[in-house]
């Protein structure tokens, strides 16, 4: 009733003109939009100041970035306009930008020769083939997390005869996310062993090529064993390819981004060096031998 009765006398009230009060409708926003790129200022990479120290001996402003520039630099040097740092176990590194990084990275993780393996072997295969910068491990192990097919659930599990493997509570697990459960014969485990990890790394590669398209393996299965045999195996401390021919491959990602090894190489007779590791091959091969003995 009270209720009625105000909303009675607010409609007989009758206001005067000066009081009433202007509302203004915003069709627009009063503040311009403004457009932020994402700019990737090449200028800003990590070998500036050490190639500008080098060249002219010009250092930071800042006291104390100029004295880690300098003692840096000890450790590295020029040959043309490409920077190189000296390599404790090996030969010159050469020294990459942030987009030669990602470039690397990419086609050493997911391209001709990939294997889409993980962030230490992708760092150790980006280091054994010449390649530094300064965050290498940390920057792998980014790249390895955003790949969306090796984040998934694997499809195949090669286990060996174990009761833990055999229990109804782990096929109900593998049941219930569709993964095959697969076990290896007890005859000769030294050997089962070696088998099953070949076949994963294999199976794992070529899942990760084809996702849904399985009929062609045979297709990408050519791809898959070369990545496989230009990958470091930590029982020989060889790449296969270096046990057969007595040298480590040259890669597609050293084409498109060389190093100091294929800088060289160029220079010399391909075939006259190729021979020269072939001879060597023996000596290789039984050094592999002793240490996948002490390995297993």
């Amino acid at each position: 009733m009270q209720a009625d009765a105000l909303a009675g006398v607010a409609a007989t009230f009758l206001i005067k003109e000066s009081m009433l009060l202007p509302i203004y409708i915003q069709a627009n926003p009063s503040i311009a939009e403004s457009h932020v790129c994402s700019v990737n200022n090449e200028d800003q990479n990590w070998t500036i100041d050490i190639k500008a120290y080098l060249r002219t001996g010009a250092l930071p402003e800042n006291p104390k970035h100029a004295h880690k520039i300098r003692v840096q630099s000890t450790h590295f040097t020029l040959m043309g306009d490409d920077l190189y740092k000296r390599s404790f176990g090996g030969p010159y590194l050469i020294c990459l930008t942030q987009l030669e990084i990602q470039y690397v990275l990419s086609k050493l993780h997911e391209g001709v020769c990939d294997n889409h393996s993980g962030n230490r072997t992708l760092v150790h295969k980006a280091h054994s083939q010449g390649y530094y910068w300064p965050t290498m491990k940390q920057d792998a192990e980014a790249y390895a997390r955003k790949c969306d097919k090796c984040q998934r659930i694997p499809q195949v599990i090669v286990a060996d005869n174990g009761p833990q493997f055999d229990s109804a509570l782990f096929k109900s697990f593998c049941s219930e996310f569709s993964i095959k459960n697969l076990y290896s014969t007890p005859q000769y485990p030294q050997s089962n062993r070696q088998v099953e990890a070949t076949n994963k790394t294999l199976l794992s590669a070529l899942e990760k090529q084809l996702e849904k398209a399985k009929g062609r393996w045979v297709e990408e299965l050519p791809s898959v064993l070369w990545a496989y045999r230009t990958t470091l195996e930590r029982p020989t401390g060889n790449t296969p390819f270096a046990l057969a021919y007595g040298i480590d491959a040259v890669i597609p990602t050293e084409i498109g981004m060389p190093t100091a090894r294929t800088a060289i190489q160029g220079q010399r007779k391909e075939s006259e060096e190729l021979t020269r590791h072939l001879d060597w091959a023996d000596e290789t091969r039984e050094m592999a031998s002793v240490r996948m003995a002490a390995y297993q």
